[in-house]
């Protein structure tokens, strides 16, 4: 059985018309190769990013990043711990997450508010979203 597709030309696949079936269909055939591979190859990262995308994965970019970030959030003066880091691509380049941080009852909030900042700013993030928590006695 011998499948035909309307295939348009482009001068860098060469096609020739023969009239025998058998080579015809054989034509078509590797055309089809050609183009499926190209579809792979070409639109097979983009699904592969968008989907990352759309399920708010952490950055892969940004992973030992974010570890050695948490390390300088907890050396900030007043900084108890941090809780619920969540970080994600909001497109291809725009790394966004939010975070809780745990300080000293007498820890300057202001303060420990642009370190964290600055922290995220300097690895990548481009918004970070700060909750900042006083400690109970």
């Amino acid at each position: 059985m011998c499948l035909h597709f309307k295939i348009f030309h482009f001068p860098s696949i060469p096609f020739k018309s023969v009239n025998t079936r058998k080579l015809t269909c054989r034509l078509h055939s590797s055309r089809l190769d050609v183009y499926f591979s190209w579809f792979l190859v070409s639109v097979f990262p983009l699904i592969r990013s968008s989907t990352f995308i759309l399920m708010q994965r952490s950055p892969e970019v940004l992973d030992g990043q974010l570890r050695q970030c948490y390390e300088e959030v907890t050396q900030v003066h007043g900084v108890y711990s941090i809780q619920e880091p969540h970080f994600w691509t909001l497109c291809s380049d725009y790394h966004v997450g939010a975070l809780r941080v745990v300080v000293a009852p007498s820890a300057d909030s202001k303060k420990v508010l642009h370190h964290v900042r600055s922290i995220f700013l300097r690895a990548g993030v481009t918004q970070v979203t700060v909750q900042i928590e006083q400690a109970e006695l």
